[in-house]
């Protein structure tokens, strides 16, 4: 049976720093922080994300967050890779919980989720299930 949680996102850590930059080209950075989540979600996201800042605004993103706390009723971490876009309008992003990742009471979680975060929310969502 597919459950569904959501949580507010709180920012509290961001460092980022470039990598592979040439004159010319659109940059590359790396960042790397710390986000808290609340509400269905009560957990702590340790993320890194390698970016690539486009010319045309838009910054496409790839990375893993390690997500450890409470999701619904248990407790424990899983890991989820993201891959979206920062533009002016804000961030959009699809994460896949990976499979084997999970541990504690999330051990065997699969599932998908969104992260939307712009001047009007900073919410994240989460689809999930267990595998038997």
């Amino acid at each position: 049976m597919t459950m569904q949680a959501s949580g507010t996102i709180e920012g509290k850590l961001w460092e980022e720093r470039p990598f592979a930059e040439q004159e010319g080209a659109p940059k590359l950075a790396r960042a790397n922080g710390l986000d808290l989540y609340h509400g269905e979600i009560e957990a702590e996201g340790t993320f890194e994300y390698l970016m690539l800042y486009g010319q045309d605004g838009v910054t496409p993103f790839i990375g893993m967050t390690r997500i450890v706390g409470r999701l619904g009723e248990r407790q424990g971490s899983f890991v989820a890779r993201g891959d979206g876009t920062h533009s002016e309008g804000g961030v959009v992003a699809t994460l896949t919980i990976m499979r084997g990742s999970g541990a504690g009471d999330l051990t065997g979680i699969v599932g998908q989720g969104n992260l939307v975060w712009n001047q009007q929310e900073q919410r994240l969502t989460f689809d999930y299930d267990f595998e038997a």
